[in-house]
């Protein structure tokens, strides 16, 4: 009765590779020209040991060889990010991946592949691929990339008419994020060279539409100082409980004559106060006082 689990356990101990398993495995395939096969070993080995710098590299040929060209470039970015040593073998793989992306028109890959020579080789200029990278940013509603391209690409271009239509999407990209200080700066710029006249009207909108944001921001700003200080008097009051007012103590002196002279005195909700001649007379200059302190009953202490 004990053979099986023991049997079970010898074969289950042979049907799991260990990650240099795959790798050695994959490296066959890779001499042998079965690239495909290679990719899954190396992928395989990456999920039981991931984090390999060696795998990576391997993972990032073989994609390469396939045409999966994003997985290509995910690999070559985990590279960087495993072994910074490996860094500038990175970037020049990841610069390789984009050539082929764009041969195919992989925008998936090689907007990966861009972003990853921005994290491994910041200061590596993109050239002409700037450009892509922004304008596929844009197009896919990826405002922070574009911001962070949008510059480049228009210092990189060589055409004027260009240069102002990425000036006018960078703009444009501003005003996405309420920048309108800088996107004004921007849109009168594109406007005054009018060496793109296809954009000079749209950057008169940009005008326009930065206008409405700022009174947005206005009105919102606006609301926002209106319920903090609504905030702060539901805050007074809740304090206060049920207490509309109270005196402690109070002595009051009008024209060198003494009205009240240690008075206590509560009023608290529901309660109704009526006072007639002297009496209001003496007790009218501590209403007056709480006027200040209590604005809601101004008009109820008025005379």
């Amino acid at each position: 009765m004990t053979r099986w689990p023991a049997a079970l356990l010898i074969l289950t101990c042979a049907c799991t590779r260990s990650a240099s398993d795959h790798e050695e495995l994959g490296d066959r395939a890779y001499a042998a020209a079965d690239y495909r096969s290679a990719l899954a070993e190396y992928q395989l080995g990456l999920k039981a040991h991931s984090g390999s710098a060696s795998l990576d590299a391997k993972l990032g040929a073989a994609a390469l060889h396939t045409q999966d060209y994003f997985a290509a470039a995910e690999a070559y970015r985990a590279l960087a990010r495993d072994d910074r040593s490996r860094a500038d073998e990175a970037a020049d793989a990841l610069e390789r991946v984009v050539r082929a992306a764009l041969g195919t028109n992989d925008r998936g890959a090689l907007a990966s592949a861009l972003t990853g020579m921005r994290e491994v080789a910041p200061s590596r200029p993109l050239g002409r691929y700037a450009t892509l990278a922004a304008l596929y940013a844009v197009d896919r509603g990826d405002t922070a990339t574009a911001l962070s391209l949008l510059p480049v690409a228009t210092a990189a271009s060589t055409d004027p008419a260009r240069a102002d239509s990425l000036l006018y999407l960078y703009g444009m990209a501003l005003v996405r994020v309420r920048d309108c200080t800088t996107a004004v700066s921007v849109f009168e710029g594109v406007i005054w060279r009018k060496r793109a006249p296809v954009v000079v009207e749209s950057a008169r909108e940009g005008l326009g539409l930065c206008a409405l944001v700022e009174g947005q921001i206005a009105l919102e700003q606006a609301r926002r100082e209106a319920e903090h200080r609504l905030q702060s008097q539901l805050s007074s009051t809740k304090r206060l409980g049920n207490t509309i007012l109270e005196t402690k103590s109070l002595s009051k002196n009008y024209d060198g004559r003494t009205l009240v002279k240690d008075l206590d005195f509560i009023m608290v909700k529901g309660d109704r106060v009526a006072l007639l001649g002297r009496a209001w007379q003496a007790i009218r200059p501590v209403a007056l006082d709480a006027r200040h302190r209590l604005p809601s009953l101004a008009t109820e202490c008025t005379g």
